[in-house]
């Protein structure tokens, strides 16, 4: 599954995996788009679901007025599909 992602990233359009897989899946696919902060994240259960920026919260620049707001964005955009 990873050499396929690096490989041909355009045959993946959902990947569903347990939670540690899931982690390690998806900062792979942070490195393949060059960033954590250009991912959305969707954790969805059978009855819930938690839509969130897949990067942290990164304090470092808090109030700065640099964030990128596209991991939110997407994982917005996800919600709403």
């Amino acid at each position: 599954l990873c050499a396929g992602l690096v490989l041909q990233p355009q045959a993946y359009d959902v990947l569903v995996a347990p939670n540690c897989w899931g982690d390690i899946v998806s900062d792979l696919a942070g490195g393949v788009v060059g960033s954590l902060g250009l991912l959305g994240s969707a954790n969805v259960g059978a009855s819930h679901a938690l839509f969130e920026a897949a990067h942290g919260s990164a304090p470092d620049i808090a109030g700065c007025g640099v964030a990128n707001p596209a991991s939110m964005m997407l994982s917005a955009a996800m919600l709403m599909r």
